[in-house]
């Protein structure tokens, strides 16, 4: 179907419900939803949350305002799914790259954020939260880049806070192995005026300093590029700790709980490599920072057939005078 085809499409499928809309930013279809708590903006490309805001409070998620939302071409900021290989896939486990041809150039972060999820159904939970199902699913072969037949289903919830749930399954015949993220880029008013709180005593490996292996020492303040995979304990703890944005300038904080992974990686690239990244305004390092639920670097994912993976993610804002 063409663009307009498919607007017509959603528009009689789920025009009708009260506090959906359907709409159309330049080359790319959007569903923007709007209830009693909260309102945020879903584009089908990718199935990427692209804006979170809860009412009274400023904007959860940052949105580059340089995206040019042109079909195959990812959005920069909200939340892009990276899989089935996160960053570039040649710095992915033997377990990953040993799955691919070796000539290949890949797109950074897999395809899945590049390519059209089908929005399966919107459900008014109450008049306070929106439910959201969408899925991409890939034959055996049909992408040149991945040779194994799975099914990627998300279901986003809107309201108080935002929840997500990425469940991946392998429907061939054949096990597989990806690295994944819900690649979070979160609003703030200033970044040197933000604290990232629990990760302290946690060990991670800083991807500028030749991959070292460090450990976390107190909160976490942001003065300079930073790139990190914090690789959380499997022994020593069941799930992951929740963790904190604290933003001073806006007042404000976000509440950050993640299951099924045992990796979380904190991204900003601040002044010199802004000014090379696509759709990315010289100064938004100021205005941003990814704190990404994933599951990289040593904590991979292996699928026997038939098997599936959960990846959740439940982002909360509060006023900082909560705490």
């Amino acid at each position: 179907m063409n663009l307009a085809q498919q607007l017509q499409h959603l528009y009689s499928e789920f025009g009708h419900i009260e506090g959906i809309h359907i709409e159309l930013h330049k080359e790319l279809i959007a569903v923007a939803v709007n209830n009693s708590a909260a309102k945020a903006l879903i584009f089908l490309q990718g199935g990427q949350v692209a804006e979170y805001q809860a009412h009274g409070h400023s904007k959860t998620l940052w949105l580059s305002s340089s995206n040019r939302y042109q079909q195959g071409q990812p959005l920069r900021g909200g939340i892009p799914i990276s899989w089935p290989w996160f960053g570039q896939l040649a710095q992915n486990p033997k377990a990953i790259t040993a799955q691919f041809d070796a000539a290949a150039q890949p797109p950074a972060h897999g395809f899945a954020r590049n390519n059209l999820w089908q929005l399966d159904s919107i459900t008014p939970v109450s008049s306070s939260q929106t439910q959201l199902k969408l899925s991409y699913e890939l034959a055996a072969e049909q992408q040149a880049l991945w040779p194994y037949a799975s099914r990627l289903e998300l279901t986003i919830t809107v309201g108080e806070q935002l929840e997500l749930n990425l469940v991946v399954t392998n429907t061939g015949s054949k096990p597989f192995s990806y690295s994944s993220a819900l690649h979070s880029y979160y609003a703030v008013g200033d970044i040197s005026r933000c604290q990232v709180s629990g990760l302290e005593e946690q060990r991670y490996i800083d991807k500028l300093d030749n991959e070292q292996v460090k450990t976390q020492q107190g909160l976490l303040s942001i003065s300079s590029e930073t790139d990190r995979i914090y690789q959380h304990s499997r022994l020593q703890q069941k799930e992951l700790p929740t963790i904190r944005l604290i933003d001073k300038e806006q007042q404000q904080q976000t509440l950050i709980h993640s299951s099924g992974s045992h990796s979380t990686v904190v991204w900003n690239p601040w002044r010199n490599k802004a000014q090379h990244l696509n759709n990315f305004a010289d100064d938004d390092y100021q205005q941003m920072l990814c704190i990404e639920t994933a599951n990289v670097g040593e904590d991979i994912v292996t699928l026997a057939p038939r098997q599936s993976r959960q990846l959740q993610l439940a982002i909360k804002p509060q006023p900082l005078s909560a705490t």
